[in-house]
């Protein structure tokens, strides 16, 4: 079966880290995106899987996020805090 690929943010890293346990065992090659170099939900998936990107205050965040997604072929954000759902 192939895995889809999908995106965290792991702004709020509680939300984040239950989502990357609920979503585990489901059809999705999870990859968590987070710009706190120590969030703990980063360290719930590979290395291969884990994506820095800059403050969500930054101008460039969005360009960054999504040519993040782009270089991992990942068609869905999940977004964890309200911060990244304006952007």
């Amino acid at each position: 079966m192939k895995k889809h690929p999908i995106l965290i943010l792991a702004g709020n890293d509680r939300v984040a880290t239950s989502l990357v346990h609920a979503l585990a065992f489901q059809e999705f090659e999870t990859f968590v995106a987070a710009s706190e170099p120590y969030a703990h939900a980063l360290y719930l998936v590979s290395d291969a899987r884990r994506v820095s990107l800059r403050r969500t205050d930054d101008p460039k965040y969005v360009a960054d996020l999504l040519g993040q997604c782009a270089e991992h072929k990942i068609r869905a954000i999940i977004p964890s805090s309200d911060a990244e759902l304006l952007l």
